[in-house]
């Protein structure tokens, strides 16, 4: 019984190894950093930035040097290479930042097309202490034939200055697609406020580029609120999305709303998919009027 228990063992051992060895995707190229914790790759997004129709891809390199490197290697820098049959690591742009004023941790969003051009766009979190206090940064890069290497929009939110002023701890972009259906993408920002605790979700609303409030509480501030779109699920033509909110301290107290997305987003249909909340939690009103 042993010997052949071992001997159907083996045989499924060597029919997995041969399906290892045969079904396997080939290296392409491989990104290296200059230095070791030069943070190569620490954040990527594909897209098609210059609108051949061929996905692009976009890498962070963070750059944190070592005392012996600065001066001689950039603090950080998004590195675009534009994707094709000669496809090689050597970037096609180059987008700096500097000691004072550096692009945040996997902050690279693609976005789609925010501005309605028809190139696809990303959006990245920067912070910059070239002030003080300083500020934390959305920067959105609009995609095109010769894209700028400056932001070509930006929206600034003071950052906490160690309880000297109040402002933003952390920040994080979300793509939604077209929510509304005027042919261009949104872009959903989570803020995390401190002096005093404020969770704050807006949406940037491409084509018009303004900033609507969706949830904002100053009570709730164990709560870890999020926003995600999910792509158009019932699909009438736009954009849909969720909003899911949970709490640190009660495990129980945590809701995810689905929103259909429509033409004006106070009429929009909504549906609870989760909401076990245990006491009260300010949300504003954006579908039907109702929380």
């Amino acid at each position: 019984m042993n010997r052949l228990f071992y001997t159907v063992c083996c045989i499924f051992s060597l029919i997995n190894i041969n399906m290892l060895a045969t079904n396997h995707l080939d290296i392409m190229h491989i990104l290296q950093g200059e230095y070791v914790s030069s943070g190569m790759a620490f954040s990527l997004a594909s897209l098609d930035f210059n609108g051949d129709s061929i996905k692009d891809l976009i890498v962070q390199q963070l750059n944190n040097p070592r005392p012996e490197h600065q001066g001689i290697y950039e603090y950080d820098r998004l590195m675009v290479m534009y994707g094709g049959n000669n496809f090689d690591t050597s970037p096609e742009l180059t987008i700096f930042g500097d000691p004072h004023d550096g692009f945040s941790p996997r902050s690279i969003i693609s976005t789609g097309d925010v501005n309605g051009d028809g190139y696809d766009d990303f959006v990245s979190e920067r912070v910059t202490w070239a002030v003080t206090p300083g500020y934390r940064r959305i920067c959105v890069f609009f995609g095109g034939e010769n894209p700028a290497t400056t932001p070509s929009l930006q929206y600034d939110y003071p950052a906490y200055y160690y309880g000297a002023r109040p402002g933003v701890e952390s920040i994080i972009p979300r793509a939604l697609g077209d929510i509304n259906g005027d042919g261009c993408n949104d872009i959903g920002i989570i803020s995390d406020w401190s002096g005093p605790e404020r969770k704050l979700i807006q949406i940037l609303w491409g084509g018009v580029f303004t900033l609507q409030t969706v949830y904002d509480t100053y009570y709730d501030v164990r709560s870890y609120p999020a926003i995600n779109g999910v792509g158009d699920i019932d699909n009438d033509g736009y954009s849909d999305f969720v909003i899911g909110h949970s709490n640190y301290n009660d495990p129980s107290n945590n809701s995810v709303t689905l929103y259909y997305g429509c033409p004006n987003i106070t009429q929009c249909d909504s549906l609870n998919l989760v909401e076990y909340s245990t006491y009260e939690r300010y949300m504003k009103p954006i579908a039907g009027g109702g929380y």
